[in-house]
């Protein structure tokens, strides 16, 4: 009774991946066909690990939009974008004009895990928010002006130091 179910269970398992190998015969697509589950595992983690990557960049995207950037605070903005783009594999072309976001390419392989992605989001909007607030203009103080005292003491008629 065990061996049935042992095989009946294989037969299950194999079943799925033959039939996707078939399908993808048929449509003529056999160059990227998973030949083991592993490889069937690690495409699909590729597959999301990808679809995270375009997720963020298109949010930070949204927030840099959102922002309103203004010519001054372009360069710090641009900053934290292209450390961004960095560390996810991407490149980042600033827009020539403050409030446009610029473009992102991808270029190699990310410096994160896919855990880190959102991480990195998260970083790049502290960044974005500190490039837009407003900069306290510290004064620095003048010299006091010099008030010409007489420290002269005047009693009956005569002064005195």
């Amino acid at each position: 009774m065990k061996r049935l179910l042992v095989l009946m269970m294989c037969a299950m398992l194999a079943v799925p991946s033959v039939g996707m190998n078939v399908s993808a015969a048929e449509t003529g697509n056999i160059e990227n066909i998973p030949s083991t589950i592993e490889e069937n595992k690690t495409a699909y983690v590729d597959a999301d690990f990808q679809g995270r990557l375009n997720k963020a960049i298109e949010d930070a995207a949204n927030y840099y939009v959102i922002l309103d950037i203004t010519k001054e605070q372009k360069d710090d903005a641009d900053k934290a974008m292209k450390k961004l783009a960095d560390q996810l594999g991407y490149t980042y072309t600033p827009a020539t004009e403050a409030p446009n976001v610029g473009e992102f390419i991808q270029v190699g392989k990310p410096k994160v895990s896919v855990n880190g992605v959102e991480g990195c989001l998260i970083t790049a909007k502290e960044k974005l928010d500190k490039a837009v607030e407003e900069k306290v203009v510290v004064e620095t103080p003048k010299e006091p002006e010099k008030i010409e005292n007489n420290s002269n003491i005047i009693i009956g008629g005569k002064e005195y130091d």
